[in-house]
């Protein structure tokens, strides 16, 4: 049985037996004959699959509830496949995901994770440490100011700073990995690297950025004319820091950088990835926002798929 017809077994043992399918701006029941305004449903629930053989074959499945109380599941396409017409009636549907216990997936799963944050205080690492928790790992968050950084149950907050390996060493210690957040202007590649070495810690997770992406052969994005202007000294440090990962001969690293356009959204868990090259939609804008990057950062976490390799995620 595939993937993703366990997962609408597995919706449907939890109440989720309709088939939805989109019919011009309403959800109909294929089985019921029932009709639904976007406003009428919300999303309890989606998994996410990406095809074996081809990257682009990839499926979602969503749980959706109606506000006469049925339940069943929607399923699409998303990458270059994805149906517009159910992209345009899900752009218009809330999210109201089930609330779980915390921890309660990754212990059924048997999968929880200890993982240290630096950068936790920040708007991405923030938005990764909330799906972190909502997947039932464990977080250390590192911040130089600690002070500024809101408590929230299930993460421990540390004082440290990442440009000092000797002291942050102790701090990363025991985790499965560690994820780094952090702005690359105030960033040491060399001492982070070292801290996760001399700490046993595997593997290394950087938030990238999206100015080293390829838009053509030999050109990335910050040496395109309209590349703003305030954004290169961070956007060079960001190639610095990749350059740096690249030449590490032991660590599992990986670097996701977003696209062009990134900033907080919607939740949607519909996007695609790609590798080096700049991601552009049929409208011919690069954009994710972070609720999303943050979902695609913590899959590469739990199912590591790109190990020692930049990768890019975007609609």
């Amino acid at each position: 049985m595939s993937s993703l017809a366990k997962a609408i077994d597995d919706f449907a043992a939890k109440g989720f037996t309709e088939h939805f399918g989109v019919r011009g701006d309403y959800l109909r029941g294929l089985d019921s004959g029932a009709i639904f305004a976007a406003h009428e449903v919300v999303i309890r629930g989606f998994q996410r699959f990406e095809g074996v053989s081809d990257p682009d074959d990839m499926s979602i499945v969503y749980a959706i509830e109606t506000v006469r109380g049925m339940q069943g599941t929607l399923v699409d396409a998303f990458g270059v496949y994805s149906n517009p017409m159910i992209s345009v009636f899900l752009d218009r549907v809330a999210f109201r995901l089930q609330e779980r216990a915390p921890g309660a997936r990754a212990q059924e799963e048997g999968t929880s994770m200890k993982i240290a944050l630096i950068g936790i205080g920040g708007r991405v690492g923030s938005r990764i440490a909330t799906e972190l928790l909502a997947r039932g790992h464990s977080v250390t968050g590192i911040a130089r100011y600690p002070e500024n950084v809101r408590a929230r149950t299930g993460v421990a907050i540390q004082q440290g700073d990442a440009t000092q390996p000797s002291s942050l060493a102790p701090l990363i210690a025991g985790h499965d990995a560690v994820v780094s957040a952090s702005r690359f202007e105030t960033s040491d590649p060399s001492a982070l690297i070292t801290a996760v070495n001399k700490a046993g810690v595997k593997r290394l997770l950087v938030v990238g950025g999206a100015g080293s992406l390829q838009v053509a052969p030999g050109k990335a994005l910050i040496d395109t004319p309209g590349f703003p202007e305030a954004y290169k000294a961070e956007s060079s440090a960001g190639g610095r820091f990749l350059d740096a990962l690249r030449k590490e001969g032991d660590l599992d690293w990986a670097f996701l950088s977003p696209s062009a356009e990134f900033a907080p959204g919607q939740r949607t868990g519909r996007f695609r990835l790609g590798g080096n090259e700049l991601l552009v939609d049929a409208t011919g804008k690069s954009r994710i926002s972070m609720e999303d990057f943050a979902i695609a950062f913590v899959d590469e976490l739990e199912h590591p798929k790109h190990n020692r390799q930049r990768f890019t995620v975007g609609y």
